[in-house]
C-alpha cells in the first residue's frame, strides 16, 4: 500500500508550505556528502593514482589535486566526489600592437562517483589543459565529468580574431577606428572589446574570467584630440573562488588584462588581470620603461596578459581537485 508519510516522513506532501518547508526538499550539505549517506555508502574506500597528485584533508574530506595529468583508480569500494576542472587559459594571438587579453579557461564543478564496479577496472583518467602561447588554451578532462574547455585567444588585428572558449579572448586594439570585439565564453564571462584612433592610441580588452566579462577599453581613453589622448586597456574578468581543494575558497580562471598604448608612451594605461590568476596586459616606453605582458599563473587557468611588442603573457595550465567523503 502506498503510504505518503514514507516519501517524505518529516511532512505530508499536502501539507507543504511552500518556501517554509523547502528545506526539507533541498540538503543544505555538498551533493557528494547527501548521496555517501544513501546510495553510495560511507564504508571502507580505497585508493591508487598516478601523475604524483597532492592529497589533503580538511573537515570530513580527502582532497586529491592533480597540477599535471594522471589518473586515479579505485581499488575497494565506492564514493561520490565532488570534482573541480579547470582548462588552460588563453593567450593573445601574437607579439605586436594592443593585442587583446586571453580569456581564462572553462570552470567546472560536478558530482561523479567513484566506484569498482563489477567488470570495471575502476580507472578515472586526469588530464589538465595547458596555457596557450600565442593560442587558445587546451581542455581539462576527467573521467565521467564533462570536460572543462581552454580559454579562448586575444584578438590581434581585424583578420586574427579574439576566440570564443571556456572564457572569451579579449578584442584587439589595433583596428583602426573599428571596434575589436572580443569573442563569448562557453563556461564563464566574454571578453572586452579594443580600440585603435590614428597610428598610435591603442587599447585592447581584457579577457573573460570565470566570474566575470573582460572590461572593454575604456571609453573615451582613444580620444579625437591627442593632446588628451590615452590608451586605457580593459582590465581581465574575475576568476571564482572554490573550496575543493584546502576548505578555504581558492580564486580560479581569472582573464588577462588589456594593453594600454599612446604617444606619449608614460600615459598609456594597463589592463590588470583578473583575481583567480590572469596575467598583465602590456604598457610601452616613456616614464615607466617598458612593463611586458605578463602570463596567467600556473594551475589556475588564468588568462595571458595582452601583448605589446615582443612579449607575449601565456595562459596558465589547469587543474582538477577530487574530493570524497574521508
Amino acid at each position: 500500500m502506498f503510504r505518503q508519510d514514507r516519501t517524505n516522513p518529516s511532512t505530508a506532501v499536502s501539507n507543504w508550505r511552500g518556501r517554509h518547508d523547502t528545506p526539507k526538499a533541498w540538503p543544505n550539505t555538498a551533493v557528494s556528502t547527501w548521496l555517501n549517506g544513501g546510495l553510495f555508502g560511507v564504508g571502507p574506500f580505497e585508493y591508487s593514482t598516478t601523475g604524483s597528485p597532492s592529497v589533503a584533508t580538511h573537515g570530513d574530506y580527502t582532497s586529491v589535486t592533480f597540477t599535471g595529468s594522471g589518473s586515479l583508480t579505485v581499488t575497494v569500494g565506492s564514493r561520490i566526489a565532488d570534482v573541480l576542472l579547470v582548462a588552460g587559459g588563453g593567450s593573445p594571438c601574437g607579439a605586436g600592437a594592443a593585442s587583446g587579453g586571453g580569456g581564462a579557461g572553462g570552470f567546472r564543478t560536478q558530482a561523479v562517483p567513484l566506484s569498482l564496479a563489477s567488470g570495471s577496472s575502476g580507472v578515472h583518467t586526469v588530464t589538465i589543459g595547458a596555457g596557450g602561447s600565442q593560442a587558445s588554451g587546451a581542455d581539462t578532462v576527467f573521467t565521467d565529468a564533462t570536460s572543462a574547455i581552454g580559454g579562448g585567444k586575444g584578438g590581434c588585428t581585424s583578420t586574427a580574431l579574439a576566440l570564443g572558449g571556456g572564457c572569451g579572448g579579449g578584442g584587439d586594439g589595433n583596428t583602426n577606428t573599428v571596434v575589436g570585439v572580443g569573442a563569448a565564453g562557453s563556461q564563464g564571462g566574454d571578453g572586452g572589446d579594443g580600440q585603435r584612433y590614428g597610428s598610435w592610441y591603442m587599447a585592447s580588452g581584457g579577457g573573460g574570467g570565470a566570474g566575470a566579462n573582460g572590461a572593454d577599453y575604456v571609453a573615451g581613453s582613444i580620444a579625437t584630440s591627442p593632446a588628451s589622448a590615452n590608451g586605457t586597456g580593459g582590465d581581465g574578468g574575475a576568476g571564482t573562488a572554490n573550496d575543493y581543494r584546502t576548505g578555504s575558497g581558492i580564486t580560479y580562471a581569472g582573464g588577462g588584462g588589456g594593453v594600454g598604448h599612446s604617444p606619449a608612451y608614460d600615459i598609456g594605461v594597463v589592463g590588470n588581470g583578473g583575481a583567480g590568476g590572469g596575467g598583465r596586459g602590456a604598457r610601452w616606453g616613456g616614464s615607466h620603461g617598458w612593463d611586458p605582458a605578463i602570463s596567467g599563473t600556473a594551475n589556475t587557468g588564468g588568462g595571458g596578459g595582452g601583448a605589446m611588442g615582443s612579449t607575449v603573457g601565456d595562459g596558465g595550465s589547469g587543474i582538477v581537485v577530487v574530493r570524497f567523503t574521508t
